[in-house]
């Protein structure tokens, strides 16, 4: 039987090994389920930054009497929204001493902490157009989640996507948000209706979101009263997002192609690696590019909760 000496791995942090820990970082990486596939619509960018314009759409039509020409609509640009491609990178450096001292065991957990840390950072990054969704201002003055978003048309009317006030999460409160949505008007004031597809909750708020939408029966009913909301949305799968900070906030959302949720990549996740000959260092370093934000309020909806 042979043995397997350490000898025979003398070279695996060599000038040719360094690049296996690359594809360990990037398989790791993408073993990790992520939420922005599923709740942004993902883009690539072409250069540094990447600009939306919303635009007013058109009226529905009018009755055109017998001769008369027929009256024709002006479409009114709305809101710029810029995307700027940031830089996010790491590293971290292996000393030659703990490869000749075998330890292997300490870098492999330092490289698997690497590769967690670039996945966490998108998943932080995107949660945050929620997190912020109540208190930052965006393309048009107000938050995301605000009864008080100006339409394109610019006769001074406004549209809501937030909750009549804040409430913990129950049927009430979910029926509330689900009727806002379902009153959205476009940007010309008129009536469109939107379907959640999603319910997105934290983590502390699993059971309840589960009990709401997955439960054939009102939960706060003991006569089987049946529950009206039964399987109308879905939960994200796991049944939360842990990088929601309020343990409170709900939301609503609505298939991809209904919002305007985007995750603005310019440059993927790229590895790289070297030997420092004169600290007697392996270098491992990860960098990416993208920027994340909307471009649009309707068909995501929101109650920062009680």
């Amino acid at each position: 039987m042979s043995t397997q000496l350490r000898a025979n791995f003398a070279d695996f942090f060599g000038a040719t090994k360094l690049p296996e820990l690359e594809a360990i970082i990037r398989a790791k990486t993408e073993s990790y389920p992520s939420m922005i596939p599923i709740l942004f619509n993902e883009d690539t960018m072409s250069t540094d930054i990447a600009q939306t314009t919303t635009m007013s759409g058109l009226q529905n039509p009018v009755l055109k009497p017998e001769g008369q020409p027929v009256q024709f609509q002006t479409m009114k640009p709305g809101f710029d929204k810029t995307y700027n491609a940031l830089t996010y990178a790491t590293g971290y450096r292996i000393s030659k001493e703990m490869v000749d001292d075998g330890k292997f065991s300490y870098i492999q957990r330092a490289t698997e902490s690497f590769a967690k840390g670039m996945f966490e950072l998108k998943e932080i990054k995107a949660a945050d157009v929620f997190n912020d969704g109540f208190t930052v201002n965006g393309y048009d003055g107000v938050p995301l989640f605000s009864a008080s978003h100006p339409l394109e048309n610019g006769n001074g009317a406004l549209g809501s996507n937030i909750a009549t006030a804040p409430a913990a999460l129950s049927l009430t409160s979910f029926r509330d948000l689900r009727n806002i949505m379902q009153s959205t008007v476009n940007e010309n004031g008129q009536l469109v209706k939107y379907n959640a597809q999603f319910l997105l909750v934290p983590q502390l708020l699993q059971d309840d979101a589960f009990e709401i939408v997955k439960s054939a029966y009102d939960p706060n009913n003991a006569n089987n009263a049946v529950n009206s909301v039964y399987d109308t949305v879905q939960l994200i799968p796991g049944g939360y997002w842990n990088y929601l900070d309020s343990d409170t906030a709900f939301f609503l959302v609505s298939p991809k192609n209904e919002h305007n949720l985007m995750f603005m990549t310019r440059q993927g996740m790229q590895t790289d690696s070297d030997y420092d000959k004169h600290a007697f260092a392996y270098e491992v370093i990860a960098s990416c590019r993208f920027d994340q934000g909307y471009s649009g309020w309707r068909g995501v909806y929101g109650n920062a909760g009680a």
